[in-house]
């Protein structure tokens, strides 16, 4: 398992002078993960994601579900200097608000009982799986397969009136990437402001080309989230693809390398 640390920073350009913050720079941990068989030997998850890994229909689908659930606990665990015996998954659904039901939602781990002192997120893209940490606030990570994007019916789908008028202009053989980075972008935005899909992606509005070094999100939950397109190569990501990160803040965003560990 790769991790990468760097920090996230800056001011957003069109925010108005007088509105604007020095935000602190927050760090943020992402690690790339390749997926395969889930791990017999590790101690077993908890009963609501093994109950979430049998609805899914495909074997295969369900094995990957599970490694990568595993995964998630080995870098919490990494992360807080822990067993991954003494993690167990406490995601939080805002719409269900069950114990029954917390395989899904937001990600939150118990560890040795307590909450995490750092928030996380995780999205999985066929064999891969990439995660975020931070302990400064909440942030979301998204990733991306280009082999799902380019009918044009997705435009309507992720982009909003501004944003499928700039479409005009891009070229039929460019038009996956631009979804891709505009879901990925969006997807992450979510995530960070704990809305998720109960907000539309049409919704949110973000630049289909970053400025000087991050875009600004407007629309989730009313708020500003600062999200920037990630270097999948850096992170040792195969081509195809696409990958963003966010944090809800109204500043910019900036990662700065500080190295593999």
């Amino acid at each position: 398992m790769k991790t990468w640390t760097g920090t996230t920073a800056g001011t957003t350009a069109e925010t108005d002078p007088a509105e604007r913050t020095d935000a602190p720079a927050v760090l943020l941990t992402l690690a790339v993960v390749q997926l395969g068989e889930p791990d017999p030997a590790e101690a077993p998850l908890t009963a609501a994601e093994l109950a979430r890994a049998g609805a899914f229909a495909l074997p295969a689908v369900q094995r990957r579900f599970l490694a990568g659930r595993q995964a998630a606990r080995r870098l919490v665990a990494g992360l807080a200097g822990a067993e991954p015996e003494a993690v167990t998954a406490d995601y939080q659904c805002p719409k269900c608000r069950a114990a029954s039901t917390r395989s899904h939602g937001v990600p939150r781990y118990l560890v040795q009982g307590r909450a995490a002192p750092f928030h996380v997120s995780f999205s999985r893209s066929g064999q891969w799986m990439l995660a975020g940490a931070s302990a400064t606030g909440p942030l979301g990570v998204d990733l991306a397969d280009l082999a799902g994007f380019g009918d044009p019916r997705l435009d309507a789908v992720i982009a909003t009136d501004a944003e499928q008028a700039e479409y005009d202009v891009v070229a039929p053989a460019a038009r996956a990437l631009r979804q891709a980075r505009l879901w990925t972008r969006k997807e992450s935005v979510l995530k960070a402001s704990g809305e998720g899909l109960r907000t539309a992606p049409h919704l949110v509005e973000v630049a289909l080309e970053p400025g000087a070094d991050s875009l600004v999100a407007v629309g989730a939950a009313g708020g500003r989230v600062s999200v920037i397109d990630l270097d999948t190569r850096m992170l040792g990501l195969p081509d195809g693809l696409v990958a963003a990160a966010a944090v809800p803040a109204a500043g910019g965003i900036r990662i700065e390398p500080r190295g593999w560990n």
